[in-house]
């Protein structure tokens, strides 16, 4: 089990630690909303899987207040946790993610993704209704 933190003095909510706070990936989530974190199942405009639960799943939290993003990943008990400075860096993190997991197979993504690079539908939270 790895963890990797990549942040200087922003306040984050506490972090699950897989196998002391949790067991499995469902469990690691369920922790990490908890928590504080939000845990999307879903990404870009027609709602592609963001992971694979329980082995792969990714943790967001936002702070307007603190001007605080983060992205925390977990993949099977090792986790990579980022904060970034803008909800759009981090977004952009996210979706450099997904991709990569939708091209290697990880998670069902979309039929359209090019071989480099992603289309802009691609891009963003999934919002129920979003053209």
């Amino acid at each position: 089990m790895a963890i990797e933190f990549t942040w200087d003095n922003a306040s984050l909510p506490s972090v699950p630690v897989p196998y002391a706070d949790s067991y499995d990936g469902h469990e690691w989530r369920d922790k990490a909303e908890q928590f504080g974190w939000d845990v999307p199942g879903l990404w870009g405009r027609d709602g592609w899987d963001l992971g694979s639960w329980p082995l792969v799943v990714m943790a967001l939290y936002d702070s307007e207040k603190t001007d605080t993003w983060a992205l925390m990943t977990y993949v099977e008990g090792d986790m990579v946790v980022k904060v970034f400075t803008t909800r759009e860096a981090r977004d952009l993190a996210v979706t450099e993610v997904a991709v990569g997991w939708w091209r290697f197979g990880t998670a069902d993504g979309p039929d359209d993704l090019p071989e480099t690079g992603w289309l802009p539908h691609h891009h963003g939270p999934h919002v129920i209704g979003r053209e």
